[in-house]
């Protein structure tokens, strides 16, 4: 399996890098706008986190509403419940700030105050397994959440699934650095190289098989992958 230049060469790097450790991904909290406040003034940080996000936070978030977020291996389906979709709310407010999306929070729990389930519709198809799916549901126009975020909730709230093949993060600095590699085929396109196809479930897909073989191939896991190539991109100026 042809494996790009940058990661063989960078290999000893990749083995040691610890994302959940990571400051240069620690995002302070910030008072949020109005519009994403659900009981009051600022509620949503109503939880003992800290004055920062990390991404080891984000996969051992404390409670909210007294629902543990993410899960643990679902063993049967949980019903949605205005408790539930409203945690699941929080949440991904949360993942959006660590994510410094801070302009399109207020559009998001907009849509989502419009149908508070869906999240639930979301999480469902996470717990059959069925990951693009929901990837598919989170980046539709009813939401209206790019691919950045959808993999992002997907990439924590799935976190510790017992799955082979688990959700990464699809972020735009790790979309740049895989244009930057040399490919042997024109085939990356789709991955890596126009907007639209971003949205697309089958590239998401791609992204995450080609990630998950690299990462077997090389003997690392496929999130230092992932947190190596949103490194490169970042060092890169893109």
């Amino acid at each position: 399996m042809f494996i790009p230049d940058l990661l063989i060469d960078n290999i000893n790097i990749i083995r040691e890098l610890n994302p959940d450790s990571a400051k240069d991904q620690e995002i302070r909290i910030v008072e949020l706008p109005d519009a994403i406040n659900i009981k009051g003034k600022n509620s949503v940080l109503d939880s003992p986190l800290k004055n920062s996000i990390s991404r080891g936070d984000l996969k051992d978030f404390p409670p909210i509403n007294g629902i543990k977020l993410p899960p643990r291996e679902p063993l049967q389906l949980v019903p949605c419940t205005k408790q539930l979709s409203d945690a699941l709310r929080q949440y991904l407010i949360f993942i959006m700030i660590w994510g410094k999306g801070y302009r399109n929070i207020s559009r998001v729990a907009k849509a989502l105050n419009l149908n508070p389930s869906i999240l639930c519709k979301v999480t469902t198809e996470c717990y059959s397994g069925l990951f693009l799916q929901a990837f598919r549901i989170l980046t539709s126009d009813v939401l209206g959440i790019g691919p950045s975020f959808a993999s992002k909730f997907l990439f924590f709230y799935c976190y510790h699934f017992n799955s082979t093949l688990k959700p990464l993060i699809w972020d735009v600095r790790v979309i740049l650095a895989l244009r930057s590699m040399d490919w042997p085929t024109e085939n990356i396109d789709i991955m890596a190289y126009c907007d639209r196809p971003r949205k697309s479930a089958e590239a998401y897909g791609q992204y995450l098989i080609l990630l998950h073989n690299w990462a077997g191939q090389l003997n690392v896991t496929a999130e230092q992958i992932e947190y190596f190539l949103w490194q490169y991109g970042k060092g890169q100026g893109i």
